[in-house]
């Protein structure tokens, strides 16, 4: 919003070049006259200052000795005084408004979504005789009655919406579409698994359901079978006449290493604006009004906009919005990071890697880190020894076991 009336009121880029300079900044500062964005370069210095204020330097720079440039001017007060002798102009900019707001009072568009038994043309032929059509004023619409006549005339249409965007009205349709589903099996009543994600030694094991492979102290490796999804069936002699299959359920955690690696360049690119231009524009609903003629971007430069809502009418969703863009041209140097910033960076990247493993359940017990800085790189490397739950779910083997009980069957004979 500060860049809004800075606009409004104007801002003036000067440089100032004397001796005397230090007192020049201490004058303004005594006669309340606000500068900022202060630069000094050598023998002077370059700052902002409002329009209105600029011809009150004058006794300043006459007491100071020091000599005014202005280097770029921006904002509402030069624009008009650029183009004050182009009326028509003004009057155009004015008449396209009062267009723009005549037009966003009446509907243009009708979309309708969701709907598969009846094309897009049959409902738009339905609110046509609800004289709901392309051209109307939007305060004829009510999307309630629309929504209540949709559904008497259409029996079959389950849930509607009727919703106005601008100068659209959106038509959203859900229809009875129960005739031909398709009734899908649930996939997590499946028999499985659990195997070991990577490499690490058992800590705890609380098995729920399923056979467990392992015992705490065991390292394992990964892909290794650590809950098997089969529960022995026994007679009463003790003796396994079968397997019952089920979803192995166990909370298993390991000792487990995570390699670390980060890098970075220690040199870095810094940016130096130059000089900066901003192209005023307007929005209404849908349509844009740019003021002034955008220049060309050149290689080295970056767009930054910024908007301010004005007027923002949510019964008819219409909206004012005026727009700054201010197109920066910069030239860059190559500066180098020191070491303590090396350090600081590499430090802080490291922090948010065990942050992100923490908020994932891990229990960092140990880390052995270290940071080496080249000429052109730097980096961090080293392990971290954690705590972290170690089993995933994979198929079962169901066939191997069945030719267990059958080689186990058949030496019992």
């Amino acid at each position: 919003m500060v860049k809004f009336f800075q606009y409004i009121k104007g801002v003036a880029r000067i440089e100032i070049a004397g001796e005397k300079i230090e007192r020049f900044v201490n004058m303004c500062s005594y006669n309340q006259i606000p500068i900022w964005n202060i630069h000094p370069r050598e023998d002077r210095y370059s700052f902002n200052i409002f329009a209105k204020d600029v011809k009150k330097l004058k006794p300043i720079l006459r007491k100071t000795g020091t000599r005014l440039t202005i280097k770029e001017k921006s904002g509402l007060p030069f624009l008009v005084i650029a183009y004050r002798h182009r009326k028509l102009l003004f009057a155009g900019i004015l008449s396209c408004i009062l267009l723009i707001y005549a037009f966003s009072l009446h509907l243009w568009t009708i979309d309708v979504e969701g709907n598969i038994s009846r094309s897009d043309e049959v409902i738009e032929h339905y609110l046509a005789e609800l004289n709901i059509k392309p051209g109307i004023r939007m305060q004829s619409i009510h999307c309630q009655t629309i929504v209540a006549k949709l559904r008497t005339e259409f029996p079959d249409i389950v849930w509607v919406s009727a919703s106005i965007n601008g100068t659209k009205l959106l038509i959203q349709i859900k229809e009875n579409d129960t005739a031909g589903s398709i009734i899908s099996t649930d996939t997590d009543q499946e028999p499985c698994d659990l195997v070991a994600q990577k490499d690490g030694v058992i800590l705890s094991m609380i098995t729920r359901a399923g056979t467990p492979q392992v015992k705490v102290g065991d390292s394992v490796q990964k892909g290794q079978l650590l809950v098997s999804s089969y529960v022995e069936i026994k007679n009463d002699a003790k003796e396994v006449i079968g397997y019952e299959y089920q979803r192995a359920d166990a909370d298993i955690l390991a000792e487990t290493i995570i390699p670390y690696h980060e890098s970075i360049e220690t040199t870095y690119k810094e940016k130096e604006v130059e000089n900066k231009s901003l192209t005023p524009y307007l929005i209404w609903n849908d349509y844009r009004i740019t003021f002034l003629p955008e220049k060309a971007a050149k290689k080295n430069s970056q767009i930054l906009t910024k908007e301010y809502c004005l007027i923002s009418n949510m019964e008819h969703l219409t909206r004012l919005i005026f727009g700054m863009k201010v197109k920066e041209n910069y030239k860059t140097r190559t500066e180098k990071h020191s070491k303590m910033e090396i350090q600081e960076i590499l430090s802080s990247k490291f922090s948010l890697f065990c942050t992100d493993l923490s908020k994932k359940g891990v229990q960092i017990t140990a880390n052995s880190v270290k940071i080496h800085i080249d000429t052109a790189s730097a980096s961090a490397d080293g392990s971290l020894t954690v705590i972290e739950p170690i089993a995933e779910i994979h198929a079962a083997e169901r066939k191997i076991v069945e030719e267990r009980l059958d080689e186990s069957n058949g030496s019992n004979h």
